[in-house]
């Protein structure tokens, strides 16, 4: 029904079924919407943040689920969960850059305008 009503072309609406998949635990899912919201809008920061979090959130669930299963999926996944950890991370020291430039040439354009 949803697929029928934005056909993939809403960021927003991608943004709240991403989270739906994350509370429901389905984090590939969310990263999946996520990636087509990023598609839609590359510009907006809520999504990177979000594709951050989940990201992040998704490692720790792969670091702290019970350790049951064959050890070469247990490593493949260990190795997944250090990636989403260095991706998330890179995403985060990104927009934390981002916010300082545009801090910075907020400061830059009130100074000039207290200077007039």
């Amino acid at each position: 029904m949803l697929r029928k009503k934005h056909h993939g072309h809403d960021a927003e609406l991608l943004l709240f079924i991403a989270h739906a998949h994350f509370s429901d635990g389905r984090h590939r899912d969310a990263l999946k919407s996520l990636s087509k919201a990023l598609h839609i809008d590359p510009s907006d920061c809520r999504l990177w943040l979000n594709v951050a979090s989940v990201e992040y959130e998704f490692a720790a669930f792969i670091f702290n689920r019970e350790q049951s299963i064959a050890s070469d999926m247990v490593m493949a996944d260990m190795e997944a969960a250090r990636d989403y950890v260095t991706t998330a991370l890179k995403i985060l020291n990104w927009l934390l850059e981002r916010k300082k430039a545009m801090d910075g040439d907020k400061k830059r354009r009130d100074g000039r305008l207290e200077v007039i």
